[in-house]
């Protein structure tokens, strides 16, 4: 029979004592700082006990949770075709770094035919009104020297000016008219050279291209040569990210959710990196708990500027708080009894009292003690659960 058993089983008065223990633990109710029952010790069984006193210290103070890494959808863009058309070329590649307004692939359509002969149209009424304009100018220059030599009425004049006037009217509608057309054929994916390569040969091209419309990474792509597209397709062609951020997406007790604020800076560590961490900010928390599981959902923003983080990825986040003074006793020495807290604590006389505590966090082989406990009050380190046990029997 080892040590801690002698302590407890060799004297008949101690067996008594705790039986007197039971009995009256029974009756105690759950209330932290209340003593439940107890046994008093000899000086030679105390010799057996290991103790320690209950003090304050200071230490860093954190909430964590897990989840995982998630593309940054506020930063995510599904690209569909804007026309119908068949593909003859793909440009891009899932994982290609692309910026924004580059071409991704390069589709045959009767839509640009239509785009092309509006942009001539508009060059040709552009240059239509730029010539009424500059006759219209001419006159009324002629008829303003005829009437200063009295050679001209004032009401030709005045009708002149009322004609050039029209006319540079027409200019600007035709100019807005010019650019509207080039605009859609840069929407088609020409190119400047291209735009006016058209004006100079007025030969139309029946190709076109889907450009980028953000810059980031291809993460999806979703046609094939050949393939036949249209605007109303329910598959996107591609589909880019700009991972320099990425989401963690986290599930966190509700417990712990009040301590938890919008905008706070947070430190994500993944398994794929042991002893490195990414900044990170918590930018969404859900507004109901999880009744399956009772967490809340909560999402941060992190920083990913080497692209390193990747969706899926497992992943920790801790919650940094000023350092808070708590008062703390060794791990070992608490006792989880069913749904209660447990201390030995060792009083006047050699008496060993069960009280009944409220345990917070543990920290570095210690444990926080929220009520029930004064500081340099001793308790049972090491045997606590022994007592424990002892004490149900």
């Amino acid at each position: 029979m080892n040590n801690t058993m002698r302590i407890l089983v060799s004297a008949p008065a101690l067996l008594f004592l705790a039986a007197c223990s039971r009995q009256e633990a029974k009756s105690v109710p759950v209330t932290p700082g209340k003593d439940a029952g107890g046994l008093i010790a000899t000086p030679e069984q105390m010799k057996f006990l290991k103790t320690q006193q209950a003090v304050f210290e200071t230490i860093p103070d954190a909430e964590q949770a897990t989840g995982t890494v998630a593309f940054n959808e506020d930063s995510l863009t599904a690209v569909y075709s804007p026309y119908a058309g068949r593909v003859i070329s793909l440009l891009a590649r899932p994982g290609d770094t692309i910026a924004a307004g580059a071409a991704l692939l390069i589709i045959e359509t009767p839509d640009v035919v239509d785009a092309e002969k509006d942009f001539l149209a508009a060059r040709n009424s552009l240059t239509k009104s730029q010539v009424t304009l500059k006759q219209a100018e001419r006159t009324r220059n002629r008829l303003q020297q005829l009437v200063a030599g009295e050679a001209a009425a004032v009401k030709d004049l005045e009708q002149a000016s009322t004609d050039a006037e029209n006319a540079k009217n027409d200019v600007q509608a035709a100019e807005a008219q010019l650019e509207s057309a080039r605009q859609r054929l840069l929407n088609f994916g020409k190119t400047a050279e291209e735009i006016e390569q058209l004006a100079l040969t007025r030969r139309a091209d029946r190709t076109a291209r889907v450009i980028a419309p953000i810059g980031g990474q291809i993460v999806a792509r979703k046609v094939g040569p050949g393939q036949y597209v249209r605007p109303d397709n329910p598959e996107p062609l591609f589909i880019i990210s700009d991972t320099s951020t990425m989401w963690l997406l986290a599930q966190v007790y509700e417990s712990q959710i009040s301590t938890v604020r919008a905008g706070e800076r947070a430190q994500v560590t993944v398994l794929a990196f042991p002893g490195q961490t990414f900044s990170a900010r918590v930018s969404y928390i859900a507004p109901s708990v999880d009744p399956a599981t009772r967490r809340v959902a909560v999402r941060c923003v992190i920083e990913n500027r080497d692209r390193r983080l990747k969706p899926e990825m497992f992943a920790t986040f801790r919650l940094e708080r000023p350092p808070r003074r708590v008062l703390l006793v060794p791990q070992s020495a608490l006792v989880r009894e069913g749904n209660i807290d447990v201390l030995w604590v060792v009083q006047a006389g050699n008496r060993i009292s069960r009280r009944l505590v409220e345990a917070g966090a543990g920290y570095d082989g210690k444990v926080e003690i929220r009520s029930g406990l004064r500081e340099g009050e001793l308790v049972v380190s090491d045997g606590a659960l022994f007592l424990s046990s002892f004490i149900r029997s």
